[in-house]
């Protein structure tokens, strides 16, 4: 019966740890996601405000 508790409480740990380690992995790839979605948005504003600049400034 000890044996049976002691291994019922390691697979509660097994099971728990593995649910934070999925639960950071997955902060990390909406963190990151988030980033990489910015990076292009500012990409993409930049390269809007170059066309949209005139092309000959000389006066």
């Amino acid at each position: 019966m000890a044996a049976d508790d002691e291994l019922r409480r390691v697979g509660w740990l097994v099971v728990w740890t593995l649910l934070g380690v999925g639960a950071a992995v997955l902060i990390l790839v909406v963190i990151l996601s988030m980033r990489v979605e910015r990076t292009k948005y500012i990409e993409e504003k930049r390269e809007r405000s170059a066309s949209a600049a005139p092309a000959d400034l000389d006066v």
